[in-house]
């Protein structure tokens, strides 16, 4: 058996209108808690809930009378007893325990245990009982048991006529007549105690029929009798219409709750239908709107189909521009490499001539030199040179101009080549310019054949846009209808809301009535 540690020798007492109710399967794992036994065990639900309920075991508890309880339990009867349960804190509490099986169609699925505080006679019992079962030893009252009513009529009758016929020996009487007298004093005392007890007896046989244990009943009554059984019985009966009653009040507890937080839940459901109804109307003005602007989609894209049909037959004149163009490029990119060979020839050309000028000029030095030298010789001959002089000083003269000439040629051809060479740079990059415009114009038509191929894509898109629109137009019709039917469902909702508010109210006040009923037993 499962012992609880540690303990501590404090008590708590159980109110006397309060209800411990717990329910488990049929292995004591707890299933339901009330809030009466979450507060007395000092653990919180989640902490009772999913486990065994020997979790509130108190080690002062033999085992005997869980023995007893699962014993009765399993034939299906109801176990009454006096429990001594253990706190979170290891201090105690004694409760007067009423425990049933839980039903669901045929199917036994566990247990309800209700629970309320004892009487301190019933918990004095109750101590004695279990510290005599802890220490092995069962109490005198229940080794030796009277018996019947009837028995004990008969055993008092037996013990008092033997005084009877003890002083009739001692006294010396005739102990014959005596004892004929005393047994027919038994015999008539036997028959009157069998005439006056039999409704004690009946009685105490159907109340053994109810219930039918002796710790029980010595625990609850302190009476072994024939007597002692009825009053068992009548306790047994009052625990079981109290547990009765403590479900109905705790179901009606539940029920009024359950109502109140369905009209709440009801009326909030009222609240939503309504905003849910100004909603629809708000859809269903957006909705028609929207219908007409699909329509205004379905007549744009339309026109954007015959824009984009004009932007393809403009992208198709383009290309076949731009295919003109790049003709009239290659053309003039032929041009300008032709020129640029014919400059190229010309600057070789001025180059040749720089090599003549620079031999006419070597010539006019030595014509010079010669006309200098022959200067000289004529002024050696004297008067026979003077002839052959002047024509040296012509000769001289003429060389000069010549080699000026031939600078001022030279110069001219230093500035035709410079230009030459110029002009065959501007035509190298012209002729590049034109290769680049070349490719580029090439690009140009790559992206425009693109363009006409994303122009023709839109022109379809715009097409299926339009008849896509005109669809979704009579769809969104549609939907605008529906949105009226589903606002008139929702209004014909919020009326069944408002009913049903009114509903859960008198369910409310069904159950708090039951609740009154309930309360107006006394056992």
């Amino acid at each position: 058996m499962k012992i609880n540690l540690p303990i501590k020798d404090q008590g708590s007492s159980v109110a006397s209108d309060a209800e411990l109710i717990s329910t488990t399967d049929l292995k004591g794992i707890i299933t339901q808690a009330n809030q009466a036994f979450v507060d007395i065990s000092q653990y919180s639900r989640d902490e009772l809930l999913n486990v065994n309920h020997n979790i509130v075991r108190h080690p002062d508890m033999p085992p005997e009378a869980f023995a007893d309880l699962w014993e009765t339990l399993k034939r299906d009867e109801s176990w009454m007893g006096i429990v001594k349960n253990r706190s979170k804190d290891g201090g105690y509490y004694w409760v007067d325990a009423y425990v049933t099986s839980v039903y669901e169609g045929e199917a036994k699925v566990g247990y309800q245990s209700v629970r309320v505080a004892p009487s301190r006679e019933r918990v004095e019992r109750a101590e004695k009982l279990y510290a005599s079962l802890r220490k092995g030893r069962i109490p005198f009252a229940l080794r030796f048991r009277p018996g019947s009513t009837l028995r004990q009529f008969f055993w008092l009758a037996l013990i008092f006529s033997l005084p009877m016929v003890l002083f009739s020996f001692l006294g010396g009487w005739s102990w014959l007549p005596q004892l004929l007298g005393w047994m027919g004093g038994i015999v008539i005392s036997y028959g009157v105690a069998l005439i006056t007890t039999r409704e004690v007896r009946q009685s105490a046989a159907r109340a053994r029929q109810l219930v039918n244990n002796p710790i029980m009943q010595y625990v609850y009554t302190g009476n072994m009798s024939d007597v002692g059984a009825v009053e068992l019985a009548g306790v047994m009966v009052k625990a079981g219409l109290r547990t009765v009653l403590g479900r109905l009040d705790e179901t009606a507890k539940q029920l009024a709750s359950d109502a109140c937080k369905s009209a709440e839940t009801v009326a909030e459901v009222g609240n939503e239908i309504c905003r849910q109804r100004s909603t629809l109307e708000q859809m269903a003005t957006a909705s028609e709107e929207m219908s007409h602007s699909i329509v205004e989609v379905a007549k744009t894209a339309e026109s954007a189909a015959d824009t984009t049909k004009k932007s393809n037959d403009a992208a198709t004149a383009g290309r076949s521009v731009v295919g003109e163009a790049m003709d009239m490029i290659n053309s003039m990119a032929g041009e300008v490499e032709t020129a640029a060979e014919t400059i190229r020839t010309l600057e070789s050309e001025s180059d040749a001539i720089g090599k003549i000028l620079d031999v006419i000029r070597e010539i006019a030095e030595q014509t010079n030199l010669l006309a200098l030298n022959a200067a000289i010789e004529a002024a050696r001959a004297g008067v026979h040179g003077r002839g052959f002089a002047v024509v040296a000083d012509e000769v001289r003269t003429l060389a000069d101009r010549t080699q000026r000439s031939t600078e001022e040629i030279n110069q001219m051809i230093d500035k035709l080549q410079r230009r030459a060479h110029e002009a065959g740079r501007v035509m190298d990059e012209g002729s590049n310019q034109a290769r680049v415009g070349i490719e580029q114009s090439s690009k140009v038509v790559d992206v425009l054949n693109e363009i006409t191929g994303m122009i023709t894509e839109i022109s379809d898109l715009n097409q299926m846009v339009a008849t896509a629109a005109n669809q979704q137009s009579i769809v969104a019709q549609d939907i605008s209808g529906n949105i009226h039917s589903v606002g008139d469902a929702a209004q014909t909702n919020a009326r069944s809301a408002e009913a049903m508010t009114e509903l859960s109210k008198d369910l409310a006040g069904l159950a708090e009535n039951m609740r009154s009923v309930v309360r107006g037993f006394r056992i």
